[in-house]
């Protein structure tokens, strides 16, 4: 009998006994972190190769309900107001209407018709044209700059007002689903993090598990918890690789675990764990 499927026929206490649970300690978690590294290794390298859409996995009808409640999910006022009033939006905003000033200013030739009616010609109209525009620039930016300074907090209230007005109810309604279409568009693999940035974001969940285990109430708090709601269930009950006719997302989750128990330094430590 293959590992995965023994497992399989196993409850969670058998193979994760809250004993062995309760007494982790820094030897143990020496031993379990390579494990751990290869866990997740396995579970990115089946994750870039899946090009399958997110929609896809969830199958049609999920994926359905996703847009009906994006679509129909109203946002609260006082989130709205709490997140438009920020300081990285007014400078956003500030910055958007400043560049938007800019370009105008640099497309609309105000100098020019001026210059035209004076009697020089040629490069000396040229010359004079560039310093004009060069001096009345440095002159009108730093009125800008000023101007925007206290005018972004208003730009914020009206955004505020146009995001709440009823009259764009129906555009926000449109945002949403076209986000959530989006996301559900994408293969599952462009999810995954680059392979540095997984290392660290890896890394960083496993010092946050030694952490917890350091902690030693609120681990045992936890462990008793997760051994009184899952201790008695059958593992199969849990991994099912035969879902994979009917549910690809459940079968995908399934399939990179059943990957991993069939694996002998999986299969080597909880033999050695349990025993």
């Amino acid at each position: 009998m293959l590992f995965a499927d023994w497992a399989k026929s196993r409850t969670v206490a058998d193979l994760l006994p809250r004993e062995h649970l309760l007494r982790l300690d820094r030897r143990d978690l020496e031993r379990l972190r390579p494990l751990y590294f290869q866990a997740v290794a396995q579970a990115d390298d089946a994750l870039r190769a899946e090009r399958r859409s997110l929609g896809a996995l969830l199958g049609q009808a999920a994926a359905e309900r996703l847009l009906k409640t994006a679509a129909e999910l109203e946002p609260d006022p006082e989130m709205v107001r709490a997140s438009l009033r920020t300081k990285a939006v007014q400078e956003m905003l500030g910055s958007v209407v400043y560049d938007g000033i800019r370009e105008f200013m640099r497309r609309v030739d105000l100098i020019g018709p001026i210059i035209d009616k004076l009697p020089i010609i040629g490069g000396i109209r040229r010359m004079v044209l560039s310093t004009i525009q060069t001096e009345l620039e440095a002159r009108v930016e730093s009125q800008i700059k000023a101007f925007l300074g206290g005018f972004s907090s208003s730009t914020v209230e009206a955004a505020i007002d146009y995001v709440l007005a009823p009259t764009h109810v129906d555009d926000f309604r449109e945002m949403r689903k076209a986000i959530v279409r989006h996301v559900l568009d994408r293969p599952l693999a462009s999810f995954v993090p680059a392979k540095e940035r997984a290392k660290d974001l890896h890394e960083r969940i496993w010092r946050s598990f030694e952490t917890l285990v350091e902690d030693r109430q609120r681990w045992e708090g936890l462990v008793n918890r997760a051994a009184d709601a899952f201790g008695e269930r059958p593992v199969g009950d849990l991994v099912d690789l035969r879902v994979a006719a009917d549910d690809p997302l459940l079968a995908l989750p399934a399939r990179i675990l059943g990957d991993f128990l069939a694996t002998e330094p999986a299969r080597a430590w909880f033999h050695a764990y349990v025993s």
